[in-house]
């Protein structure tokens, strides 16, 4: 495909990105509903954030794209957090999440780290939105 055929198809960059990263971003939200169903709404959003993370992880562009991309109704980024949201909500009515804490704060939260843990292995990534969810407090016995 030339050059000029491209720019015809996808008027900028960040189209061009968008159907790239479109097919899998439409598999994360919908594991984003499958997890709805878990019993442990703790669990079901921080596997589905760590999933995000692991993916954004190893798909080289991804999470630059994320990050810069508008935030338009159909975008990658504003799918995800719409995905997201039902888990964010299902947690904060069951005490897990902070009432002030949006969708959007916590899918910036793992693009950054992501994007922090671009070059490192998967597991990096997880471990660092684990301890971001999670904090730095102890286990309380």
């Amino acid at each position: 495909m030339g050059s000029a055929t491209l720019h015809r198809h996808f008027p900028s960059r960040w189209a061009l990105l968008e159907a790239v990263f479109h097919e899998r971003v439409e598999a994360l939200c919908a594991r984003a509903g499958e997890l709805l169903a878990a019993p442990d709404s703790h669990r079901a959003l921080t596997t589905w954030l760590c999933e995000l993370a692991a993916y954004c992880t190893t798909t080289r562009g991804l999470v630059t794209s994320l990050l810069k991309a508008p935030q338009e109704s159909e975008s990658c980024p504003a799918m995800l957090v719409a995905a997201g949201e039902p888990l964010r909500c299902r947690a904060a009515e069951e005490g897990f999440v902070r009432s002030d804490v949006a969708m959007v704060d916590l899918v910036t939260l793992v693009k950054a780290i992501a994007l922090a843990a671009e070059s490192a292995s998967e597991p990096e990534a997880e471990r660092l939105v684990r301890l971001a969810l999670e904090g730095i407090n102890p286990p309380r016995r």
